[in-house]
């Protein structure tokens, strides 16, 4: 169902939310949407905020808007959509669909396109190895390639 406000659907867009200047960083499902590597399409984006209390392995969503307190969002590989709007570049994306253990198969869907596409390989094996996930990272392709191909 849809949210809406004086009678007009909310348009939570990422190009409505740059018009709006908000401020946050766009979530990695988002991101990978933004980049072009998975067909995601949520309702509405999902912002990050760091939070240390929280494990390498998970997230926790306590209210209703999708607002996600992560461990170590990486604020520096970011490109600012408007003055205070940003989302991860295409690498660190990448790298954060790994780390956080999203859904297999948007997973899949966005490490082929990486690596069939416009995604700097260098850069982002260097990103994941600094992150310790270069070898996961390179299974999880195999992985994706395998599936890909039973398809």
């Amino acid at each position: 169902m849809e949210a809406v406000r004086t009678g007009k659907p909310l348009n939570n867009s990422i190009n409505a939310l740059k018009a709006y200047d908000y401020p946050g960083l766009l979530g990695v499902e988002s991101a990978t949407e933004y980049w072009g590597l998975s067909t995601f399409y949520g309702i509405k984006p999902i912002f990050l905020f760091q939070d240390n209390s929280q494990n390498n392995e998970g997230y926790e969503s306590s209210i209703a808007i999708n607002l996600l307190f992560v461990p170590n969002v990486n604020t520096t590989n970011v490109v600012y959509l408007s003055e205070h709007l940003s989302v991860t570049d295409p690498e660190q994306t990448v790298c954060d669909m790994v780390r956080y253990q999203r859904h297999e198969f948007h997973l899949f869907e966005t490490l082929l396109n990486a690596y069939e596409g416009d995604v700097d390989i260098e850069r982002l094996e260097t990103l994941a190895d600094q992150y310790g996930i270069l070898e996961r990272i390179r299974t999880l392709y195999q992985e994706a390639l395998l599936v890909e191909g039973e398809g």
